[in-house]
């Protein structure tokens, strides 16, 4: 009976170490290789990424905000890279509305922020989107990093994260 028992908890468990599905509604108990060789998926870091990260963590204060961005997805990787706090307008996946003008205005003046990333979907954020535009200085990243490029319409700063985006100081 005990044997019976312990059945079905050992297939699965077997099942789940011998897992080499892509799919990641699947369990999986290996690492997680990503295409570019044998590092585990993000251990290698976008070149452009980190000059950003760098240049942020030269040009803000510990105990402020690293930067604001849309969404959660958008400042994971900075938060996991510095360990520094991250603010998303859009709470995590960028619809909620976490974050109002009258409370960016009041971060940026008190000191907490300097920095907004935009992804091409702040505009989503109507009101914040304009006070950005409004009282933000575009900063020009091609001097940072020899692989920026001028993004466009966007600004400069070339893509991070396989998007274009613009990076705003608002000091």
């Amino acid at each position: 009976m005990v044997l019976v028992c312990m059945l079905a908890p050992t297939f699965w468990s077997v099942m789940t170490v011998r897992n080499t599905s892509d799919n990641s509604n699947l369990p999986s108990a290996t690492p997680s290789f990503d295409n570019r060789g044998n590092l585990p998926a993000n251990s290698q870091s976008n070149g452009k990424e980190q000059s950003l990260t760098d240049y942020l963590l030269e040009n803000t204060q510990e105990g402020t905000y690293l930067l604001a961005t849309m969404s959660s997805r958008q400042a994971s990787s900075f938060i996991l890279s510095t360990g520094r706090p991250v603010l998303t307008f859009g709470g995590f996946t960028g619809s909620d509305n976490a974050v109002d003008v009258t409370k960016l205005e009041d971060m940026v003046n008190s000191g907490q922020l300097r920095y907004v990333l935009d992804s091409g979907d702040l505009q989503n954020k109507e009101q914040i989107y304009t006070w950005v535009k409004e009282n933000c200085t575009v900063v020009d990243l091609t001097g940072i990093n020899s692989t920026s490029s001028n993004s466009g319409q966007n600004g400069p700063g070339g893509g991070f994260g396989g998007q274009s985006s613009t990076l705003y100081d608002c000091q």
